[in-house]
């Protein structure tokens, strides 16, 4: 018996399918973002998180990491990185 996934699926509008395709598609957009628009395409399609990481030579982490946050914050503000640690900037007064 193959090992059942229990992550949520994710199911992708019309209107947000085309926009991750034209991602991932693209020759302009930033390499980052072409990349997680092909893994969130390839995971609504029912894809192995293996089978992706063999067909885009990356590692299962990286996968895992964006297909949990488009799941949590949704898959186009996923295509973006989050704020990082420490302290923000501060523009100097004068």
């Amino acid at each position: 018996m193959p090992f059942q996934s229990t992550r949520a699926k994710l199911v992708l509008s019309a209107e947000v399918e085309s926009r991750l395709k034209m991602l991932a598609h693209s020759r302009t957009e930033p390499a980052q973002r072409v990349e997680r628009a092909q893994i969130l395409l390839a995971y609504a399609a029912g894809e192995s998180i293996n089978a992706m990481a063999r067909r885009l030579g990356t590692n299962r982490p990286k996968i895992e990491r964006c297909v949990n946050k488009a799941l949590q914050i949704g898959p186009l503000a996923a295509l973006e990185d989050l704020p990082g640690r420490g302290k923000p900037a501060l523009l100097p007064l004068g």
